[in-house]
């Protein structure tokens, strides 16, 4: 498994994770249901949240 299907794996986990609040919360993202949504339905705003999430992990 290469480093880019680890980064698929991982991305796919955290599109999951973004759909209920709860799961949003322990990834530290506080946005609503209808903006969740909507970040869902757009790829590149969810890339780009992922990428922000992502380094802001890597940071701590």
């Amino acid at each position: 498994m290469g480093e880019h299907d680890r980064f698929d794996v991982a991305y796919a986990r955290f599109r999951q994770q973004l759909m209920t609040r709860p799961t949003r919360n322990r990834l530290g993202i506080d946005i609503g249901q209808q903006e969740a949504l909507a970040i869902l339905a757009d790829e590149n705003a969810l890339r780009g949240l992922y990428e922000t999430w992502s380094a802001d992990q890597q940071d701590q």
